[in-house]
């Protein structure tokens, strides 16, 4: 499975267990800041963060682009985990080496399952999620670390769902960063 639905409830329970487990970490003081839309442009650079090809796109939007999606993307020189930022509104990209730190961390507090299958049954009993959100998102990050994608926490192009996780094609746009 390369995507999974995820509702606002599944979001926040896998983000309390990863929490719990030491497997998000903290450091919105180093993230980047908001590039600024290009002053009377802000509709064209919203459409190109999008993806929707226009024709007044040129170098300027192009640029704004390049800098939206590089901070989306960005992560510390040597991640420990994920960013707790990444998990709490969509667009943001996870790294295959956050994906891994977490997973690295989730194996070494870990070792006979008892701990995360503890936590995963409060977390997910607490916002009423069905574990195997849990067994599927982990199963996404290891797939992310097999392939060598990034993962995107991507609104959905449709009602339902909060966001969807997917690993990311090469030729996305979005993996610009």
């Amino acid at each position: 499975m390369q995507e999974i639905p995820l509702s606002n409830s599944d979001v926040s329970a896998i983000a309390m267990t990863m929490y719990d487990l030491g497997m998000l970490i903290s450091n919105p003081e180093t993230v980047p800041k908001q590039p600024e839309p290009i002053p009377g442009r802000e509709t064209e650079c919203d459409l190109a963060v999008l993806g929707v090809p226009f024709a007044n796109s040129d170098e300027a939007i192009s640029s704004y682009v390049t800098a939206f999606w590089t901070r989306q993307a960005w992560h510390p020189q040597n991640p420990t985990g994920i960013g707790w930022h990444k998990l709490g509104s969509t667009g943001w990209i996870i790294g295959v080496p956050e994906a891994a730190a977490a997973l690295g961390t989730l194996n070494h507090v870990d070792t006979d399952g008892a701990r995360v299958a503890g936590r995963v049954q409060e977390r997910f009993a607490e916002w009423k999620v069905a574990p195997e959100i849990w067994e599927a998102w982990i199963a996404l990050l290891r797939l992310a670390i097999d392939t060598q994608r990034p993962l995107v926490i991507s609104a959905p192009d449709y009602e339902g769902p909060w966001a969807i996780a997917e690993l990311l094609d090469a030729e996305d746009y979005r993996a610009c960063a």
